[in-house]
């Protein structure tokens, strides 16, 4: 069991490294980003199994996995995040899109007018916001007056294009950690059957299963964002906007290598993504 002073250290530890991710996710363009916030969710991942589980082994080494790959996951995405809470936090009634491209949205699609819901926020992206009922996109300021209205169009019909995702691709990522505690538990069974556990082999078989684990959940991201991708595209029927778009993303997400980017990013490269269009046939 930890001691009080123990709890108390690990907690200091667990909040500093929080703010050094925050710091990290805000300057996620260059490598070196990239592998501090690695380095820092698998501590991260370590700290929070051992508060949890310190005198379980086995237990430790299970949460000390999975926490660590969904801490990155999310410390990825707060260059995202943090501006749009701080915007949510302060403004109750967003302004909306322009009522003409809502209305060509709408009808490219065959949706109710109450059906969809797109706001505007200080930022760059285009997201959609989990709902019930109806479809809520925000769409970034900077994006609106970075990007045509064909690049913006297809960027919405991107978002939509998650919604109408076959259920057994959109159920990966929630299957995900359920099928992973099956290869955690059997790592950890054949790590004990083949007599090696030791300190070293413990530490080093919970960085290979986290880095694994990143690998996993962003593989099974870029096959929803491939998708997404291609119900947007035959719908809109936007190639050239389609392109142009992820034409002026080729230098913010650079290329490190397949495993690398498996690692780093949970979107593919804008290379993968406008090759992945010109593959789909559109009806003329």
């Amino acid at each position: 069991m930890l001691t009080e002073t123990s709890l108390i250290i690990l907690l200091i530890g667990f909040l500093g490294l929080l703010v050094i991710s925050v710091f990290y996710s805000k300057n996620s363009e260059y490598l070196g980003s990239n592998i501090i916030l690695v380095i820092i969710s698998y501590f991260q991942g370590l700290i929070v199994g051992t508060i949890f589980y310190s005198d379980t082994l086995f237990l430790m080494f299970l949460l000390s996995i999975l926490s660590g790959v969904y801490y990155y996951l999310l410390v990825a995405k707060l260059s995202i995040l943090l501006p749009f809470i701080q915007f949510k936090w302060k403004n109750k009634a967003p302004a909306t899109l322009d009522a003409e491209l809502t209305k060509s949205i709408t009808m490219l699609w065959g949706l109710p007018d109450n059906k969809i819901h797109i706001s505007i926020y200080p930022g760059e992206s285009v997201f959609k916001k989990m709902s019930f009922g109806f479809i809520d996109i925000y769409v970034g300021d900077e994006f609106l007056k970075n990007n045509s209205r064909n690049e913006l169009l297809f960027a919405l019909s991107h978002e939509i294009g998650h919604t109408k995702t076959p259920r057994r691709d959109s159920a990966y990522p929630f299957i995900f950690p359920f099928v992973y505690e099956i290869i955690i538990i059997f790592t950890w069974f054949a790590i004990l059957f083949f007599g090696i556990l030791n300190i070293f082999v413990y530490f080093i078989a919970i960085l290979i299963l986290f880095i694994i684990g990143i690998m996993i959940s962003n593989y099974l991201a870029w096959r929803l964002e491939f998708k997404a991708d291609e119900l947007g595209l035959i719908k809109s029927k936007n190639l050239n906007g389609a392109i142009s778009l992820f034409e002026k993303f080729f230098e913010s997400q650079k290329d490190y290598g397949q495993i690398l980017n498996l690692i780093f990013y949970d979107h593919p490269l804008p290379r993968d993504r406008i090759k992945h269009f010109k593959e789909i046939k559109l009806e003329s």
